[in-house]
């Protein structure tokens, strides 16, 4: 169990026999603390490395606290100092849907805060080892519950058709991505030593059920991992987000696809896949979905699908769906796949970044003109609404129907990496059009979104939740 403990810088000559106390009451149920107050853990963040990617020393602190935050299973705050400012840490507990208990000697700010994740207490000397105990045991059983019911869920169990949410199929890689830093790409020879390895989810289909997920949408994945450690912990991870994995199979003889990310100090990276279980994906997934569908077991609003997979399972996919009426999406990534024009035409919206659309067209997009001119070119062999994305330049947009190209401007931000840029993209473009069905908004929350993840280190963190786009937009 992780807790997340904080308290006002400016209280602590007063309150830190207090605060001591209470990270020593949470490390004796076997805890792990994350916290400012635990000092070289909190300083060590503050490493030329961040210092130079965040910009300055206030940027490091809140990306401290807000991974903290997003990582723990709980967040304790002792706020005596306060005099109700209890800061942005409650703001994003709350955010990131995490249990609070917020103590003070002076005040329950309980009375003032009225949410159902958040808990005031005003404790005194006597109670506040028995008000934390009290607190960590709800949380400990929460989680026990949590594990045991997705332990229990039945297999392809039907869903609930009067939510307000879409339900979204998703088809493509699932692999661990290995993000490392490095000074510069490497070339042909160099050697270079890279700071820092992180092990998460990712592919781009994964990517888009995630996001999709964290944007309230109701995500099925549909794909394949090995029969191992980094399959499992997939599973583990797309379950604690909600996503349906019942139609994700093993391989038992093939490992879960890797993908291995070097980014360097302007923010570009090169991306080094090694497919393994995904190439394994076959027809009988595609068909025990669909079979699901026709039974009427659940809906589904959309068919979002990369190009990851072999060629022939992505026709056949989007021909079945094609013939049921449903919506399709695709992310024409990565831009080394190939993709039947014959297809086009049952593609409702059709994406892609500017080297996908250079390879599809033969027209180089650098910009918003020759996007323009690609997505036309896409338009002329049957392609129905296009978008082409162009990193911080921003977007475009060619209407079904419409003749002349839409431009959505770039958001300025301080990049950090863009690995995730364009999966955020998608993912709230898909979400905002399935809710609203208006193309302009859904391309404004997609560049919204975009932006958001450039200011992140890797993809699965980086993709944002509605409340976390809102507060990233004011």
């Amino acid at each position: 169990m992780k807790i997340f403990f904080t308290s006002p810088y400016d209280g602590k000559k007063i309150y830190q026999p207090y605060i001591d106390r209470i990270v020593k009451t949470i490390e004796s149920t076997g805890a792990t603390v994350i916290s400012p107050e635990k000092s070289r853990q909190y300083f060590d963040s503050f490493r030329d490395e961040n210092l130079k990617k965040l910009g300055d020393h206030d940027r490091v602190h809140y990306e401290f606290v807000r991974q903290g935050i997003a990582n723990a299973d709980a967040v304790i705050i002792e706020a005596s100092f306060e005099n109700f400012q209890v800061g942005h840490e409650a703001t994003l507990a709350i955010i990131y849907n995490k249990p609070v208990l917020c103590l003070s000697q002076k005040k329950d700010y309980g009375e003032l805060i009225r949410h159902e994740a958040f808990q005031g207490e005003r404790y005194t000397d006597r109670n506040l080892e028995s008000l934390v105990l009290t607190f960590l045991r709800k949380v400990s059983q929460k989680i026990r519950s949590k594990r045991n019911s997705s332990l229990t869920t039945q297999k392809k169990s039907p869903v609930n058709l009067s939510s307000t949410h879409k339900n979204i199929a998703v088809l493509g890689s699932i692999n661990i991505d290995m993000f490392t830093k490095v000074p510069f790409i490497p070339k042909e020879n160099d050697v270079v030593i890279s700071t820092g390895l992180k092990l998460i989810p990712g592919g781009k289909a994964s990517n888009a059920a995630v996001g999709l997920q964290r944007l309230g949408e109701q995500a099925y994945m549909l794909g394949k991992i090995g029969n191992d450690t980094f399959g499992e912990s997939i599973i583990s991870l797309f379950k604690n987000e909600g996503i349906n994995t019942d139609f994700i199979d093993t391989d038992s003889f093939i490992p879960t696809g890797t993908v291995m990310v070097n980014v360097d100090a302007r923010a570009k990276n090169t991306i080094i896949v090694n497919e393994d279980a995904n190439t394994r994906v076959n027809k009988k997934t595609i068909t025990d979905f669909l079979s699901a569908i026709d039974k009427k077991i659940f809906s589904i609003d959309c068919f979002y699908t990369t190009l990851e997979l072999i060629p022939e399972i992505i026709s056949y996919a989007i021909k079945e769906f094609h013939a049921r009426g449903i919506r399709i999406f695709c992310d024409a990534a990565p831009y080394i796949r190939n993709m039947s024009e014959s297809l086009y035409p049952m593609i409702d919206i059709l994406s892609a970044n500017e080297f996908e659309a250079t390879g599809m067209t033969g027209i180089t997009v650098t910009n918003e003109k020759s996007a323009g001119e690609s997505a036309k070119k896409l338009r002329s062999k049957g392609a129905n609404t296009i978008i082409i994305t162009l990193g911080h330049l921003g977007s475009v947009l060619l209407e079904k129907g419409q003749t002349d190209p839409i431009y959505f401007p770039g958001i300025k931000v301080s990049a950090v990496d863009e690995t995730a840029a364009g999966d955020a993209f998608r993912a709230a473009f898909v979400a905002e059009f399935l809710a609203t069905k208006d193309l302009k908004r859904a391309m404004e929350l997609g560049n919204r979104a975009g932006a958001y993840a450039v200011t992140r280190l890797g993809s699965f963190e980086a993709l944002p939740t509605r409340e976390e786009l809102e507060f990233f937009h004011h």
